[in-house]
């Protein structure tokens, strides 16, 4: 009793008092709104992801989770009513997308072409927060009833699920560090800030997207800036060829055939060199959208890590 005193006078050696059952609940509850924000982000994160790799050819290999073709609903919408009627802890959405990234990770590792784009992302989706749902929550709907949720049959539910859980290894534990390093991740995509974080996952692929995008619409700006600016150029020096040569009936004097060609091939020669300034500075933006290319096609078909 001594020992226990001393220990509890020195302070440092203390437990920390437990909260009651009404501060707990309420710290859940407060966690629980806190956490309601993600939904919207993951959806928008996977539309963007959807957005771009739809621009790219269509994959090779059909698995179970493509459709004949992209559903109506978005992506968006569809988030919104898995959460809605699933009842599930928004945090699944998160580790939904964690789990996306093993899936992606292991398809990658078997030598498999998957992208996440429209026509597979509502059964990824599905398949990945309907697990995390079972794994994490106490309390879960049936598959039958995620099938309604979902709007697929049953049967086609249950191979997606059983499908989803192989290739992902059944590795379906997060650690807290993990699920904190995905969520701020998340927020900090959501907001525009830069990320610190150097790991390969669908937010790291989004951004690398991203700057790919913008390397591609400076080039194109760049291009189309510098055409309008030759063909100007172009109309400038005409202007000045017709002043710097006046018609006979204005001066009342015949100029030489010899004087107008040397006037107007020196006008065309200043054109010319201003219009290869401009194309040098257009290469040069184009170099950069090449290599922010070449750097995407090294990450999606370089197999590494995610």
């Amino acid at each position: 009793m001594a020992g226990a005193g001393a220990g509890t006078s020195n302070g440092s050696l203390a437990d920390p008092p437990m909260p009651s059952m009404a501060e707990f609940t309420q710290q859940m509850k407060e966690d629980a709104e806190n956490q309601q924000c993600l939904v919207p982000i993951v959806a928008k994160l996977l539309a963007k992801l959807v957005e771009e790799n739809d621009k790219l050819p269509a994959d090779k290999e059909i698995t179970v989770f493509h459709a004949q073709k992209a559903p109506a609903v978005n992506v968006l919408d569809y988030a919104e009513r898995i959460a809605k009627y699933s009842s599930c802890s928004y945090c699944c959405f998160v580790v939904g997308v964690i789990y996306m990234d093993r899936f992606i990770r292991q398809q990658r590792a078997l030598q498999r072409d998957f992208r996440v784009n429209s026509l597979n992302v509502h059964r990824l989706m599905l398949s990945s927060i309907m697990v995390a749902a079972k794994f994490l929550d106490d309390f879960y709907y049936s598959n039958e009833f995620w099938a309604k949720i979902g709007g697929v049959p049953n049967s086609e539910l249950n191979t997606l699920e059983l499908e989803f859980l192989f290739l992902t290894n059944f590795e379906l534990h997060v650690k807290r560090e993990t699920y904190d390093g995905y969520r701020e991740e998340l927020m900090a995509w959501n907001t525009g800030a830069t990320s610190l974080s150097q790991t390969k996952s669908l937010v790291y692929e989004v951004r690398a997207l991203s700057v790919t995008d913008r390397s591609m619409q400076d080039g194109a700006a760049v291009e189309a800036m510098t055409e309008d600016k030759g063909d100007a150029m172009i109309k400038t020096e005409r202007r000045t060829v017709h002043r710097l040569a006046p018609h006979s009936s204005q001066t009342g004097v015949a100029q030489s055939t010899e004087r107008r060609s040397a006037i107007r091939a020196a006008a065309e020669a200043a054109c010319r060199e201003r219009w290869r300034t401009e194309q040098l500075r257009l290469k040069q933006s184009e170099g950069l959208t090449a290599r922010a290319a070449v750097e995407r096609r090294r990450w999606r078909g370089g197999g590494g890590v995610l």
